[in-house]
């Protein structure tokens, strides 16, 4: 019974060190958070006009006038948005875009980062519908071009890595499992063990 008793009471000690510590771990997070925000809120407005803006290539994507209002829809989208500014921020927080172009610049960028969501939501969509079509090489022109922005949609990688597969085109197969590594996505490691296992059932 002692043993026991004494066991029980060095648990409970450790539990309670362990706990101050997280504590305290987090404590110093959560500032060093709130000094990076407000150091954020002081920095003056940047220049953005140079940034890498997306530029969709209009000429090579599969364009057609012949097409189901479904993926008409889809093209309507994308030709909206070949006039707007588009970014890929994936991966930046709000606090690290006002460190960087200051905090007048927040707005912009967070409208360029809504319209690049829209553009890989959409070009994921409309490669679904030319696969389900039978458009099998249209499809997998746009999603190539998704994975190639930096689009981090799930499907997106997994469609195109099975009709690489379907078509025998393992190198191609290996060099998406490549760029999607190089990812600054939470969604990363999830496309990659898809991707792993797509290999896997060669």
């Amino acid at each position: 019974m002692p043993v026991i008793i004494g066991c029980t009471l060095i648990f409970l000690v450790w539990f309670s060190l362990k706990k101050s510590q997280a504590i305290k771990q987090e404590l110093r997070t959560s500032e060093a958070f709130w000094e990076e925000e407000r150091r954020s809120n002081t920095i003056k407005k940047c220049d953005i006009s140079d940034l890498n803006y997306i530029q969709i290539p209009l000429d090579s994507l599969p364009f057609s006038d012949t097409c189901p209002d479904s993926i008409k829809r889809c093209q309507d989208q994308i030709l909206s948005l070949s006039e707007k500014k588009i970014l890929n921020l994936t991966g930046l927080t709000n606090t690290e875009l006002k460190l960087r172009y200051g905090t007048a610049n927040l707005p912009f960028l967070s409208e360029y980062d809504t319209n690049f969501l829209i553009l890989c939501r959409t070009l994921n969509q409309w490669g679904i519908l030319l696969k389900d079509e039978g458009f099998v090489e249209d499809a997998r022109s746009i999603l190539a071009y998704a994975v190639s922005i930096g689009s981090d949609i799930s499907s997106t990688f997994v469609m195109l890595g099975n009709i690489l597969k379907e078509e025998g085109d393992f190198i191609a197969l290996a060099q998406l499992k490549e760029r999607t590594a190089n990812l600054s996505s939470i969604m990363r490691d999830s496309i990659l063990t898809s991707l792993r296992e797509m290999e896997q059932g060669e």
